[in-house]
Formats: C-alpha cells, structure tokens, sequence
C-alpha cells in the first residue's frame, strides 16, 4: 500500500512540477499572456492652465510616460506575481516527490510523515 501511494505521489509531484515549468516556458515565451492579477484604471484628468505648476506637472507627467511606456509596471509585478506562485508549485512538487521517495524506499518502517 505504501509503494502505490509513493508512486502516486511521485507522479503527482512531477506532473505539478514540469506543468508550472511548461507554463512559464509558455508565459516567457509570449505564447500565452501572464495572469492578469495587477490592473491599473486611468483616470482622466482634464487639463488646467492656471499656473505655471500645473503646466510643468503636465509636462513631467507626459516626459514620463513617454520613458515608461503604459502598462510596464503592471506587467512587472503580473510577471512577479506568477515567478512567485511557480517557485511555490515547484516546491510543493518537489516535497510530493521526496515524500513519495522516502515511502519508496523504507515501505516496511513505520514512519510518520
């Protein structure tokens, strides 16, 4: 019985860890978009000429957007987002496995996990 589960778990393990590998190959890959966890709505503004401090805010406002094109940041933090949770679906795969390698390996002793 602990053969079987160890082997269901190592199957498990692997399937978990090179699905979140191929996913992220395909999200790095442009094939498929990152999941969109961070949206930004803009908000327009309607422009005000009434003094001089508006229009040099309005000016460093547009310098700006032309240096960071829209929607950068949050495809950073998106793609930030999706590194963290692979990093924690390879881990919890890799847990699977070794669980399942240790019930593997000592079938007769009685361990508890």
């Amino acid at each position: 019985m602990k053969k079987i589960l160890g082997w269901i778990l190592i199957v498990l393990g692997l399937f978990i860890v090179l699905g979140s590998i191929y996913s992220t190959y395909l999200n790095f890959t442009g094939q498929r978009d990152f999941p969109q966890i961070f949206t930004v709505q803009e908000a327009e503004v309607a422009p005000q000429t009434s003094g001089p401090e508006d229009q040099i805010s309005g000016m460093i406002g547009e310098y700006i957007k032309e240096i960071i094109p829209q929607g950068t940041i949050t495809q950073m933090l998106n793609m930030f987002a999706w590194i963290m949770f692979a990093v924690f679906l390879v881990y919890s795969g890799s847990k699977l496995v070794s669980i399942g390698v240790i019930l593997l390996r000592n079938p007769k002793k009685k361990e508890s996990l």
